[in-house]
């Protein structure tokens, strides 16, 4: 079954204008090594919480390789504390709708 990766870290706001082009160059380079497309995302509060999420990852530890190795490359876990959570689906249901 296929698994989600979400990974979550805080951005220090003086660090935000370095730490950004390298994530989407991050998320560029796994979409071209995986076919996985992440997306990164903003806490709306207005904190420095940033996530990323790849969703439908068949591969979780080719992935996982794939991720790690690009990260040493950019130096991104030198910049950012990342915090990685692994999620599978359980169970796919089908609204009932009266």
């Amino acid at each position: 079954m296929a698994c989600s990766f979400y990974i979550y870290y805080k951005v220090d706001p003086a660090k935000q204008g370095e730490v950004e082009p390298l994530i989407y160059t991050l998320l560029s380079r796994i979409a071209c090594r995986t076919g996985v497309h992440g997306r990164l995302l903003k806490k709306l509060d207005g904190s420095a919480t940033w996530m990323e999420v790849y969703e439908g990852i068949a591969d979780s530890s080719g992935f996982e390789r794939v991720l790690q190795e690009l990260c040493e490359r950019y130096d991104i876990d030198i910049l950012i504390d990342r915090h990685t959570e692994r999620f599978e689906e359980v169970h796919r249901s089908t609204p009932v709708c009266d």
